[in-house]
């Protein structure tokens, strides 16, 4: 997450490790909420709400999932 809070250079990298966890271990609820808050930061938003969506689905009692979703749906 330290990749995250660095500026806008640092959400690509962070992006790609993300994506790099995702292909060799699958989607969880946190690494869905990870990249999606590394797309809003990048004004991303559809991508963001999409992973998001996809957080909720595989657990819909995430708080964190739930969170981010709202407040990616109100930007």
């Amino acid at each position: 997450m330290h990749l995250v809070s660095q500026g806008t250079p640092k959400f690509d990298e962070a992006l790609t490790i993300f994506q790099d966890f995702s292909d060799k271990y699958g989607n969880s609820v946190l690494l869905l909420n990870a990249m999606s808050n590394a797309h809003i930061q990048q004004g991303e938003y559809d991508t963001a709400e999409t992973l998001l969506m996809e957080a909720v689905s595989k657990n819909s009692q995430d708080c964190d999932a739930m969170v981010n979703l709202i407040v990616c749906s109100n930007l």
